[in-house]
């Protein structure tokens, strides 16, 4: 009798154990297959709006990709006695066909995903550097040194 309730309750939680598993297994293919079809529209990588007053704009290749950006103020120069002018960056953007990038999941390994840059136009792909873009303030950053150094150029004419 003994011997026949072991044998149950082994039998029942190897069920379980399976059960669980091929439950684990499961949510893990599903989540891997919503990842790897998921893509993103590109984004601004400014905090700010894009400005309604531009002064001068320029374009800068940073992480293998375009980028573009304005220097200006926000509302038109008859409001703007008080208004800061800043940079905006927005992109990024394919350096062959200059299309917007989205952000796509792709299979590296069996388990491994990686993003990358996908271009819709041309099929390029660029990689994404998760770690070294941050939350964009590099590219901005970047941009606000190249439109100096365009605008002082300009001034020094």
């Amino acid at each position: 009798m003994l011997l026949a309730v072991v044998a149950v309750s082994l039998t029942v939680s190897v069920l379980v154990y399976l059960g669980l598993f091929g439950f684990a297994v499961s949510q893990y293919r599903s989540a891997r297959q919503h990842e790897q079809s998921e893509s993103v529209d590109p984004h601004e990588f400014s905090g700010k709006n894009e400005p309604e007053t531009v002064y001068t704009s320029a374009e800068l290749e940073h992480f293998d990709v375009l980028w573009k950006g304005e220097y200006g103020k926000w509302r038109t120069s008859e409001y703007s006695a008080n208004d800061t002018a800043y940079t905006y960056v927005h992109g990024p953007y394919c350096p062959h066909d200059e299309h917007a990038l989205g952000i796509q999941a792709v299979s590296k390994w069996v388990i491994a995903t990686e993003h990358v840059w996908a271009c819709d136009a041309c099929d390029r792909t660029y990689p994404y550097p998760d770690e070294e873009i941050g939350d964009g303030t590099v590219v901005e950053r970047a941009m606000k040194r190249r439109i100096k150094r365009k605008r002082e150029a300009n001034q020094s004419r």
